[in-house]
């Protein structure tokens, strides 16, 4: 977390999940999600299988899947010009996309977006409707929402808002 400029720690993480999973439990809230990162810099096939099985005993109702990408202009893409951002070749990434998709199949998670995965009956409501060119609204710092062919955007910080 910390090598992605993440403030969170995993200890932190696991008690999100167990209170989301109580939550859930208590039909305070019919689903929840976990979004991981593949093919980082330095993160050895080993890493990744640990990281997915951290994931997987956490429970998730849904799970997104996103291969690192390093954008020109930001930290990473600084960082990786200096050659302190080795990432893993594609061969490498294909070979973690591919047990990815072993390991949560094996965990009954069926995978029915790019990046998406969930056990039956929790594909994201969101996702489905953004797909489908339906409207939505978003609440929150930075939330977009998508009305008709409009995106609308809220402030970005607490004093805008």
């Amino acid at each position: 977390l910390e090598q992605l400029g993440r403030r969170h720690r995993a200890n932190q993480l696991r008690e999100a999940c167990s209170w989301l999973r109580q939550a859930q439990q208590q039909a305070l809230l019919q689903s929840w999600s976990l979004d991981l990162i593949v093919n980082l810099p330095q993160q050895s096939f080993e890493a990744w299988d640990w990281e997915l099985s951290q994931a997987l005993a956490q429970a998730p109702p849904h799970l997104s899947i996103y291969d690192l990408i390093v954008e020109p202009g930001t930290v990473f893409a600084w960082r990786q010009g200096r050659g302190e951002l080795p990432l893993p070749d594609d061969d490498q990434a294909a070979d973690r996309l591919q047990h990815t998709h072993q390991r949560l199949q094996a965990a009954g998670y069926g995978h029915y977006e790019v990046s998406s995965w969930a056990l039956p009956g929790q594909a994201s409501r969101h996702n489905r409707v953004y797909w489908s060119g339906a409207s939505w609204w978003a609440l929150g710092l930075g939330a977009t929402s998508g009305v008709g062919t409009e995106r609308l955007a809220r402030p970005r910080t607490r004093d805008a808002y």
